[in-house]
């Protein structure tokens, strides 16, 4: 998954009504899905029944916890730190019960974001109405972007005072004859994730220093 996409969908569900990622997968084995968005209507959660709070914690590892503590949890990671700010680590040899390609997310030793791929399943309309069902209606509806693979990433957000909660169905093929290649989950702190937004921009706005100066004539340099 590339984490510029990531990025762009959290940002979008942190700071509006309309919005979170994911970074397009290695490809997966192909296997047959209901298609997306055109096909049958996302049934409406009931008004009386009470949502569910967003997921915070996946394999046992949670938002918030230090490196430390989801090492403890994950064993041995390797890690990188890339140009968004970001420490990137993934497990050397996951425990049993993680999901598929976990990605852990760190920013000042705190867990940002956890990534990964799941099985929904044969049937995207019944996992989605499921997750509608829990969370309610997603702010971000069914946005698709495209791969430089030709895939279709089709993207779900919900986001509550704490949490940011993405589900991106990656296809394969053409409209009408599309397979789900596979899907893609994130959560985010969003805390932590706006503290994050905000030292970017004080970064960006900070003026570049002068260039040195040119030396008189005849000084010594």
């Amino acid at each position: 998954m590339k984490l510029a996409r990531i990025v762009v969908v959290a940002a979008a569900l942190a700071g509006c009504e309309q919005s979170p990622p994911s970074q397009p997968s290695p490809p997966a084995p192909h296997v047959a899905a209901a298609q997306p968005s055109r096909q049958a209507p996302i049934a409406a959660p009931s008004p009386a029944v009470a949502l569910e709070p967003l997921p915070r914690d996946v394999g046992g590892v949670s938002l918030g916890i230090t490196f430390a503590e989801a090492g403890g949890k994950l064993g041995k990671l390797e890690c990188h730190d890339n140009p968004q700010g970001f420490r990137v680590c993934t497990p050397t040899a996951a425990p049993a019960g993680s999901p598929s390609k976990l990605e852990v997310y760190l920013v000042h030793d705190r867990v940002v974001s956890l990534a990964y791929e799941r099985d929904i399943g044969p049937n995207v309309w019944d996992f989605l109405n499921g997750m509608i069902a829990r969370y309610g209606s997603p702010s971000l509806n069914g946005a698709n972007e495209h791969d430089k693979q030709g895939r279709t990433h089709e993207i779900y957000g919900w986001k509550d005072d704490k949490s940011i909660y993405s589900v991106r169905f990656i296809w394969q093929g053409e409209e009408g004859a599309r397979q789900l290649s596979t899907t893609a989950i994130a959560l985010w702190d969003r805390e932590v994730f706006q503290q994050w937004e905000e030292e970017r921009r004080r970064e960006q706005r900070q003026p570049e220093p002068p260039p040195p100066a040119e030396p008189a004539p005849g000084e010594s340099t």
